[in-house]
């Protein structure tokens, strides 16, 4: 389906983590054939030329040294193909390669040679550049044809050394594993979806995983909160991923908990952001698995001991109904059946307090479904989801509880039927609409209807007890604001539940559905904490601004901010010093001479710092419904938006942690931990009988942000009862 398929995603990233069934088949296509060259083509703006590897910076640390090497070599002979007709191209440009979801870079780490071409778009037809030259189909076919046929030529030549490459570079992650900090990853077999999920990924990606028989009390764990080992004791089904094996190499990339980027690169990018250029990278620095699905992992220093097994298949548990007199009982770490189940009618209850049932232990946030509050026989539903491994369901046999809150009390809050609606057209972000859709319709599979955000007015929202606000977009400028904005008010007022994702709270505030602010906006109200550069120097550099002469005497770079755990992974880099460091705004600023500066200068520089795409700490309010099966942290993806302040009517659910303990996994500048510390992530605000639930940045990144994808699903299902 090309680039995009009918749920938006961009295909072309969706290498690593396989969200998409078209991912998952082209993942399995090119490992099965073990190729030694993989070509993607690709088109670009109209008005580029053409494009192809030697990729640009920062190149990924994992990366097999033979395919630095095998790129020159390639990128040589294609330079002279088009040298030939005179046709210009390029080459170590915004091709990067350190995130390695691109389909055009996985194959590097399997030992293959993956390389790139960028054509300038011409979708089939002819073109009109700003030159004035005419651009054909014919030409860029053309091109790729040529481009395709020269590194055919080169492969050929060096077939030799490129299978001797890809040979060695199966050993090569192996090998050094041996030198490596972490010999094994350990993975914990709680909240089933995602442990499945975790599984999933992993087997596609050929690596071999070991399965513990019994338990094992085990010493010298570190986990991703914090870098101090401790002593568990580990479950049966706990999962062992060794880093001495032939996958090495896409472990590095799937399981650290952060890829440090090279100091050099860091020192270049620190400069062009301090110099008030815009950032050299592409895409998000951080990815980490364990992170994003917000897994219980750990690492080990040394290979860790116990009865393990290799697992050779994909395991799936499944269970029949047990019969109940009263109802049942169960936990849905994903919210998908109960989703599913909600849709088909359904009765079902969350619990608001713990309680104990049969010796064992339920926190708030378990599920309840009581025979009684039935209409009709539901138990064809129930069995479906217990033989399909979706759910155990726990029979009840009796209403009475010993500790805890009783099964008939009103501690066990009765949930809506959903009826959801997403919200998409000109302005609104297709990834970010696309992996809402996915989630509903493909994981959870209930119907969701779309809605066109120009048409809000005229339509009949009254049918919706839920409607999602993804992402947005610069093009809302052309939007009928008050038209849109009366209407959603309208519905919320009347009892609807407004969830807004990322930009699209942003776009919320500007609109005036909630009192909650982008920090930027509220500067003056809300100054952050300053630490990095002297006000002196940020001021001589992007107020008055410096020559290339005066560059070269500019400060020196200030390395970014490495958190407790990351630092396992990124030996090579100094962590920011926060100890001794932090200063109030008021003192900064008076330490400076440019006393004509405004703080609009200064929040304007700060935000140019914010994280492309890096995981932060955020803490949640215990025991809110809104943390239920999560916890009271949380990894949390910062990227490309600015940060939220709460308004006067907002309920805060999820802040930023503080400067000390915000970077988990990325890069993070000094300036931006500073600006982005305590700030809102998570927040909710009454408005007549409904609600407005509002994410800082988008739970459901990409399809794979299994972390905060639960604080979505409990947005979605619970928000209508907990109003």
């Amino acid at each position: 389906e090309g680039r995009g398929n009918k749920y938006f995603f961009d295909l072309n990233r969706d290498a690593t983590f396989q969200v998409q069934d078209q991912s998952k088949d082209r993942v399995e296509a090119i490992l099965g054939a073990m190729p030694q060259l993989v070509v993607d083509s690709h088109e670009v703006g109209p008005n580029d030329t053409y494009l192809f590897g030697v990729p640009g910076k920062p190149l990924n640390p994992h990366l097999p040294d033979s395919v630095h090497t095998s790129w020159l070599e390639f990128a040589e002979d294609q330079g002279k193909a088009f040298d030939e007709i005179g046709r210009s191209y390029y080459t170590r440009s915004w091709d990067e390669v350190f995130f390695p979801g691109y389909f055009d870079a996985m194959p590097a780490y399997t030992g293959a040679v993956p390389i790139l071409y960028e054509q300038a778009a011409t979708s089939g037809l002819t073109v009109k550049q700003d030159t004035g030259n005419i651009l054909t189909f014919h030409t860029a076919v053309s091109n790729h044809y040529r481009s395709s046929i020269s590194n055919l030529i080169t492969a050929a030549r060096n077939k030799d050394a490129l299978i001797s490459r890809w040979a060695t570079s199966q050993q090569s992650r192996k090998n050094a594993a041996k030198k490596a900090r972490v010999k094994s990853f350990i993975i914990l077999p709680h909240e089933q979806h995602k442990y499945a999920e975790a599984l999933r990924v992993l087997r596609a990606l050929r690596v071999e995983i070991q399965q513990l028989n019994a338990p094992t009390k085990v010493s010298g764990l570190q986990s991703f909160w914090n870098n101090k080992p401790q002593t568990l004791t580990l479950p049966k089904g706990t999962l062992k991923i060794d880093t001495a094996q032939t996958s090495g190499m896409l472990i590095g990339n799937i399981l650290d908990f952060h890829v440090p980027m090279a100091p050099k690169f860091l020192a270049e990018e620190k400069r062009n952001l301090d110099l008030g250029h815009e950032t050299q990278l592409y895409d998000v620095t951080a990815w980490s698995l364990p992170l994003a699905y917000n897994l219980e992992t750990y690492t080990s220093e040394k290979t860790v001991k116990g009865s393990w097994s290799k697992i050779d298949a994909l395991l799936q548990q499944t269970a029949a109904l047990s019969p109940a007199n009263y109802g049942y009982i169960y936990e849905d770490t994903g919210m998908y059946a109960t989703a599913r189940l909600l849709h088909a009618g359904v009765k079902i209850r969350v619990a608001s307090k713990g309680f104990t049932h049969e010796d064992v232990r339920h926190a708030p946030g378990t599920l309840l479904i009581r025979l009684e509050d039935q209409q009709t026989d539901i138990k064809p539903l129930l069995s479906n989801e217990a033989e399909s491994g979706q759910l155990t369901l726990v029979p009840a046999k009796r209403a009475r509880i010993t500790d805890g809150p009783d099964l008939g009390g009103p501690e066990y809050t009765l949930l809506s039927q959903p009826k959801v609606a997403i919200i998409g057209g000109l302005g609104i972000s297709t990834t970010s609409f696309g992996a809402v859709w996915h989630l509903l319709d493909s994981k959870s599979k209930i119907p969701v209807t779309l809605l066109n955000i120009s048409n809000l007015a005229g339509m009949e929202l009254s049918r919706y007890n839920n409607i999602i606000l993804p992402e947005t977009e610069d093009s809302l400028s052309n939007l009928n604001r008050d038209a849109v904005t009366a209407a959603l008010n309208t519905w919320v007022e009347a009892g609807g539940n407004l969830i807004t994702l990322g930009n699209g709270s942003m776009t919320a505030s500007a609109l005036g559905l909630i009192s909650t602010k982008p920090r930027g906006d509220v500067f003056d109200d809300n100054l952050p904490l300053m630490i990095g550069r002297s006000a002196n120097a940020m001021f001589a550099d992007d107020f008055i601004g410096l020559s290339g002469e005066q560059a070269d005497k500019a400060p020196s770079v200030l390395a970014p901010v490495i958190g407790r755990s990351a630092s396992l992974f990124d030996s090579k880099n100094t962590p920011f010093e926060i100890t001794g460091s932090i200063t109030n705004y008021s003192d900064w600023r008076d330490a400076s001479s440019a006393t004509d500066v405004k703080t609009t200068q200064v929040a304007g520089k700060l935000q140019s710092y914010l994280p492309h795409g890096a995981y932060l700490k955020a803490q949640l309010k215990q025991k809110h419904w809104l943390a239920y099966g999560v916890g009271n942290k949380i990894p949390a993806l910062f990227r490309e938006s600015d940060a939220l302040v709460a308004g006067a009517d907002a309920e805060l659910i999820g802040r930023y942690a503080s400067i000390e303990d915000l970077m988990l996994s990325g890069l993070l500048w000094p300036e931006a931990a500073g600006y982005i510390a305590g700030t809102a992530y998570l927040l909710t605000e009454s408005k007549g009988r409904g609600q407005i639930i509002s994410f800082a940045n988008d739970p459901l990144f990409r399809g794979y942000s299994l972390g905060t994808e639960r604080l979505f699903m409990n947005a979605l299902f619970l928000g209508t009862a907990f109003k």
